[in-house]
């Protein structure tokens, strides 16, 4: 059982390109690598903005940024699916049955989100030989297997382009399989498991959702399970299967689980309006995006009819809910290796350097040779460690900043 969330430093990060509008040097987060993670903690950041990438955290400075990267939820009690998710999944269930017994067993029936994820009465009632393909979901630990390996191989070169020695084993687990989570579990979970309504794990960490047809690995989905959430960090899927719409699935099949397993919410990253590639996370409702400033949650709509009427890409609403701007801060003379970056670049949704300097005298304090030593000793003793456990604690948040210890 972890006992403290720890913590390392990466500090300020100015990019050199950004991953979605290929812009240079145009996008700022400030970073740390989580060398052990509670789920209580890491709810805390992705409610404050933060997101991983393997081990390594990222909070994005949205006012200093190209492409404004807004936290967006969906609440996964009041999940309705729209006319293009029910299509795709249409489409997906005539592909698994044939079209001789959807018609039979569907063709007529009112749609119900019930019949289309998980198994159902419908489906269990079904022969076998009847049926075409054979869907199964399965939930496993974020582990490394050459199978997920050769998939995500196969997905990365045909979907995004990339070459075969730009993908390594290394690299995937780093990625997907690498987390700071600590993992509560008592077993692996199956498909008829995630149908049952009232089976509400204590499951928590880091997973792969394996899709297979035929007993043939089709699609993986990575996700975090939190206190009050599921997360999506990343999917990948065969591209023979591409005109079936596999995110759409994934995504329908995650919100579902948040739902029946209790989290009551479904994380879906980041959302960036001007972003095409993005734009499709809005079209599941009903989402919200979390205000910068204050790390409320407000509905998607207050920000996109903003937008649509000319906004600015940067927009908060103040605690009166008016829609506020603020310039973005120009990058000349900036000293990139100081401290303190996160204040002097005027990131949103952190804490007064007041506050956070007065957070020192709370925390557990920092590893060093081994050894745990206070933070007000640290401080004193080590030149600009003030500075670190600052910026950390005002990035991370006053509740964060009370339990976490770091690694120096």
């Amino acid at each position: 059982m972890v006992e403290h969330s720890v913590l390392s430093y990466a500090g300020y990060y100015y990019g050199k390109e950004c991953g979605y509008c290929e812009e240079k040097n145009k996008n700022e987060q400030f970073g740390l690598f989580g060398n052990a993670l509670t789920s209580e903690a890491y709810q805390i950041l992705i409610d404050r903005g933060w997101r991983r990438s393997g081990k390594y955290l990222y909070k994005p400075n949205l006012r200093n940024s190209c492409c404004r990267m807004y936290t967006i939820r969906l609440d996964a009690t009041q999940f309705k699916p729209s006319k293009e998710v029910k299509k795709s999944l249409k489409k997906w269930k005539r592909f698994l049955l044939g079209d001789k017994l959807y018609q039979k067993v569907y063709a007529n029936k009112p749609f119900q989100l019930d019949d289309y994820i998980g198994s159902n009465a419908l489906d269990k009632s079904l022969d076998d030989d009847k049926v075409i393909h054979k869907l199964t979901v399965e939930l496993e630990p974020s582990s490394f297997s050459k199978r997920k390996f050769e998939l995500y191989k196969k997905y990365q070169k045909a979907i995004h382009h990339d070459k075969e020695e730009e993908l390594t084993e290394e690299g995937f687990v780093r990625f997907l399989c690498d987390s700071p989570l600590e993992e509560v579990c008592d077993s692996d979970i199956d498909e008829d498991e995630l149908s049952d309504d009232e089976n509400n794990h204590p499951l928590y960490g880091s997973f792969h959702q394996l899709y297979s047809v035929d007993d043939e690995l089709v699609a993986v989905g990575v996700i975090d399970l939190l206190p009050h959430a599921v997360s999506s960090v990343y999917f990948f899927y065969d591209p023979d299967y591409k005109g079936y719409s596999l995110g759409k699935l994934s995504a329908t099949y995650e919100t579902v689980m948040a739902k029946r397993m209790g989290y009551q919410y479904y994380y879906m990253g980041y959302y960036i309006h001007t972003c095409q590639k993005m734009k499709y996370k809005g079209r599941y409702g009903p989402s919200y995006l979390l205000n910068p400033t204050t790390c409320t949650w407000l509905p998607l709509s207050k920000f996109v009819d903003c937008w649509e009427n000319g906004a600015p890409r940067y927009i908060f609403f103040d605690e009166q809910g008016q829609m506020q701007t603020a310039a973005e801060m120009s990058r000349e003379n900036v000293q990139k290796d100081d401290l303190m970056q996160s204040f002097k670049r005027k990131m949103p949704g952190i804490e007064s350097e007041e506050a956070a300097r007065k957070a020192i005298d709370d925390n557990p304090g920092g590893y060093a040779y081994g050894m745990l030593f206070p933070a007000k000793g640290l401080c004193t003793s080590l030149a600009k460690m003030e500075d670190v456990f600052m910026e950390v604690n005002a990035t991370v948040g006053l509740e964060l900043a009370k339990t976490y210890v770091l690694q120096l």
